[in-house]
């Protein structure tokens, strides 16, 4: 829906000839073709790629036939391939796997055949993830709350497209504080521990008899030493 909105704002939609959504085609991103203008599904490459590889993790020489068939949009030509991994399939989590991976491509049939008739150029979602979000956000373990993870993950797509953060793009914030009756107490305490010569502790000081040593000390004390 944002996505709709900014193109909206952006774009006289009316002179879009098309809009190439791609993705995995998990139904949250097939629902953009209700959203978004003249738009056609695109089946990820690197999706599609990850999804050929594991089914053929065994059978790597039906790959090559695989490849041929999706890439030339042939449905027929695909189905005999897969019937010949179910049947030199060696077990039945081989057999759910080719199972599971011929109801992907059908389901998803479009979006592969639309790349042997159409420009519909490729993909850099996955690049942008690692390289923009799973960087910072969770290459390392971290946590972050729904609101922290929604504007760091903005703020790093703005920086990477160029923009530069200024200073009204930060929440004002108070910078009164109040230091509770505890943290003075500790502070104070601290600060007897470690400025002992602040109270009294040095006798020539304490004696208040002017000598020329006294005043080198009361200035080193006050922080203006005269000599």
């Amino acid at each position: 829906m944002e996505a709709a909105r900014w193109i909206d704002q952006s774009y006289n939609v009316d002179d879009l000839e098309r809009v190439y959504l791609h993705g995995d085609g998990a139904s949250w991103i097939k629902e953009g073709l209700n959203w978004l203008p003249n738009a056609k599904m695109v089946l990820d490459r690197y999706q599609l790629n990850k999804a050929v590889t594991t089914v053929t993790a065994r059978q790597r020489e039906k790959r090559f036939e695989l490849y041929s068939a999706l890439a030339q949009g042939n449905r027929a030509a695909f189905r005999t391939v897969a019937v010949q991994l179910m049947q030199e399939a060696k077990d039945d989590a081989e057999r759910n796997r080719v199972q599971k991976f011929s109801r992907y491509i059908a389901n998803n049939w479009a979006g592969i055949a639309i790349h042997s008739h159409e420009n519909c150029g490729g993909n850099c979602t996955e690049g942008h993830v690692s390289h923009v979000l799973s960087s910072r956000l969770s290459s390392r373990p971290m946590g972050w709350s729904r609101e922290g993870l929604r504007v760091m993950a903005e703020l790093r797509a703005y920086t990477k497209s160029g923009g530069r953060i200024k200073l009204e793009h930060l929440k004002g914030a108070s910078s009164t504080y109040t230091p509770t009756k505890t943290a003075l107490r500790k502070a104070k305490k601290v600060f007897a521990q470690t400025t002992r010569e602040q109270f009294g502790n040095v006798a020539i000081l304490a004696r208040g008899k002017v000598l020329p040593l006294f005043g080198w000390l009361r200035g080193l004390q006050n922080g203006s030493p005269t000599l």
